[in-house]
């Protein structure tokens, strides 16, 4: 449905630079930014080849580069990803990662040893022994008073740390064949037995499929082995979506999958984001301190504090970790783990009789409880001491912002987060090359961007009205008043002219100027991302720290900053045209909520007065009770009583309080006054 809203001189400006942007106008109206189709369609469909200088950019499709959240209290997210590597039957390396596992080509683990120092790299990851050269090179970590800030206790060699982790890699349990899974209740029973009378399937699972389809009793799941199929991985693969498309799903789930076995775990990984504004030796604090509580466990480990280089922002220091959960020490040339000897009457079977056990409490719950939530609950725990002791370090160096160990949502932030790009799809998002995972976080990005802009703008509406209906009751109140009231009236009616004028011109062009904002720092974000990492390089090439493929790559690095230029060029032409209207409205705005400000802090001095206090109702006076008192004192201090003269018709009696004196002129005891006189020797003797 379209979406009609008047627009104003802004609003106009706003529109033209989301024409100059390839996202959907319509929904832009709707406050949710949305990449076209036909972009979308272009980048899903588009085989990747080639590095991120051969491949066009688009920079009309915004970037999702933005600052990062802060909350009203300091508060900031922080990057903390923690990973786990596991041995394939085939002897090569399985990593869990939060977009879902990924496996690593079939051969030794050093054999990844150098592809991830490129900032190309067409991995997610590497090897556990690649990982420690990659972790540790000099070209990446920090150095404080000339020494390198690599933390470990397995050995300062790195040629011993990698044959170590060769040597766990290894060692580790080899895990079984990996199968192929076919679950009955995914499929129809006439759809097993299309796929059971189909001749260009292997036999085994045809087999299956008929038992699938004419058993009436209970169906279990059922595994066949790649081994019974002959077939390898990539096979496999092509093998289980022809099947899925023969049989169809059940409500999104698809009856076959592919299924990889397992094995030990050879290594953990944790990457932390240092915060803005610590310096080395509170980095350094922080990683000793992650390091202390490793080691006080038993965690064999090495860590690494990266320092950023011309690849990254030169906010990016973070920690590299490497550790593995089975305590080892060196016996001789070799570790405890990979001694064996011989067990008597049993061929070629050896045991480890040095070997320690992996650390109960690093993966398992000694209650028994889900190793799952277990596993979540200790990554958590770690996340909130890294964020403890970076935020000890900041308030010693009295910076306010400090980390946040929990989400966005926790921080009061209704933005929904962003999915990690990975080492292959961020370097190319970051000189314009457009990337599915890129497309998708920056339209969640800048629809909440856009969304808090208009809602801000709405609350600031609401409190206005708020202000106004609190001076017109003010008002009324005050010409029903007394005569100060009605001279506060006056004033009140003054600020209520002054804040219509300005309310008058917040209302056309507040929210216009909020959204104009956000649409230009869509605008501007991909090609100033570009321009930025482009002049990174070029400063490397000259100042001789770029590695070879970027020497050679300097000439498409000089085009594409060009050609970011370019398109911000035509950026600021949009904001040239706009800008005498943008000025006189923008400058019209700022004076509108300036006065604002002025007229709700003058207007909470009279709306918010104290009522002038009214004297409270005297307590009920008890006539006799303060006459006795009055005549006892009379006798006790010998007050005179004087008899009645001129006008007065009663006795007085100076120095008598208010309230005596109420009491002897109250009209109730005046017969008793003329009856028997207080004063008479009668009186005195019964009193």
């Amino acid at each position: 449905m379209s979406i009609q809203r008047p627009l104003g001189p802004i609003g106009y400006c706003s529109a033209r630079l989301r024409r100059a942007l390839a996202i959907e106008e319509e929904e832009a109206l709707g406050r949710a930014v949305r990449v076209r189709k036909d972009v979308r369609d272009q980048v899903k469909d588009r085989k990747a080849c080639g590095n991120r200088w051969s491949r066009s950019p688009n920079l009309a499709v915004p970037g999702a580069f933005h600052k990062r959240f802060v909350s009203a209290g300091g508060k900031v997210t922080f990057h903390f990803e923690f990973q786990a590597i596991s041995k394939t039957s085939d002897g090569g390396c399985r990593i869990a990662t939060p977009g879902g596992s990924k496996r690593l080509t079939v051969g030794a683990p050093a054999a990844h040893d150098a592809y991830i120092d490129r900032p190309e790299a067409v991995e997610v990851t590497t090897s556990p022994a690649g990982f420690d050269r990659y972790a540790v090179r000099p070209s990446a970590t920090e150095a404080t008073d000339g020494e390198r800030a690599i933390f470990t206790n397995i050995s300062q060699d790195p040629q011993e740390r990698q044959a170590y982790w060769r040597a766990v890699h290894r060692h580790e349990r080899t895990p079984g064949a990996d199968r192929l899974t076919l679950v009955p209740e995914r499929a129809s029973r006439a759809a097993w037995r299309v796929l059971a009378d189909a001749q260009d399937v292997p036999c085994a699972v045809r087999d299956v499929a008929a038992k699938f389809a004419t058993d009436r009793g209970k169906r279990r799941t059922r595994a066949i082995p790649l081994n019974d199929l002959a077939i390898d991985r990539v096979a496999a693969r092509k093998l289980a979506k022809t099947l899925a498309s023969i049989l169809g799903s059940t409500k999104g789930k698809v009856p076959v999958r592919l299924s990889e076995a397992r094995g030990g775990r050879s290594q953990y990984r944790l990457t932390a984001e240092f915060p803005d504004g610590l310096d080395a030796a509170g980095r350094r604090a922080v990683t000793e301190a992650m390091c202390a509580e490793l080691e006080e466990i038993g965690v064999m480990y090495v860590a690494a504090i990266h320092a950023p280089d011309h690849h990254n922002d030169r906010r990016n220091h973070h920690l590299h970790v490497a550790c593995h959960d089975r305590p080892a020490k060196r016996m001789g040339d070799r570790w405890d783990f990979e001694i064996t000897e011989p067990v008597e009457g049993q061929h070629e079977r050896v045991r480890y009789p040095y070997a320690q056990k992996k650390i109960a409490e690093w993966s398992r719950d000694s209650d028994g409880g889900n190793y799952r939530a277990y596993g979540t609950a200790s990554i958590a725990d770690m996340r909130r001491f890294f964020a403890e002791q970076c935020n000890e370090e900041l308030d010693r160096l009295g910076v306010t912002r400090q980390l946040h160990p929990g989400d966005l949502r926790s921080l009061g932030c209704e933005r929904q987060a962003q999915k990690p790009l990975g080492t292959r799809a961020a370097p190319l998002d970051a000189v314009g090359v457009l990337t599915s995972r890129g497309i998708e976080n920056a339209e969640i990005l800048w629809s909440a961007l856009l969304r808090e802009a208009w809602t801000a703008a709405e609350e600031r509406a609401k409190a206005r009205a708020d202000l106004r209906r609190r001076l017109l009751e003010a008002e009324r109140l005050g010409a029903e008043g007394s005569v100060i009231d009605q001279a506060r009236t006056a004033s009140i009616r003054d600020l209520i002219a002054r804040f219509d004028a300005a309310s008058v011109v917040l209302q056309q062009h507040d929210a216009e100027c909020a959204e104009y904002d956000v649409t230009l720092a869509m605008a501007r974000a991909r090609p100033d991302k570009t321009i930025a990492v482009c002049h990174r390089m070029l400063e490397a090439i000259e100042g001789g720290t770029a590695d070879r493929a970027e020497q050679r790559a300097k000439g498409a690095i000089v085009a594409r900053a060009d050609e970011a230029e370019a398109f911000l060029a035509g950026i600021t032409a949009i904001e040239r045209d706009h800008a005498p209207v943008l000025t006189e409205h923008r400058t019209a705005v700022a004076k509108a909520q300036a006065a604002i400000d002025e007229i709700t802090s003058a207007a909470t001095a009279l709306i918010d007065r104290p009522e002038p206090r009214r004297a409270s109702k005297p307590a009920r006076l008890d006539a006799r009770s303060t006459l006795d008192a009055l005549f006892d004192r009379i006798m006790k201090d010998d007050i005179p009583v004087l008899p009645p003269e001129g006008p007065v018709t009663e006795y007085r009696v100076p120095g008598v309080t208010r309230a005596e004196f109420t009491a002897l002129t109250t009209p109730a005891l005046a017969e008793m006054v003329r009856g028997v006189s207080p004063l008479s020797p009668t009186s005195r003797q019964n009193g």
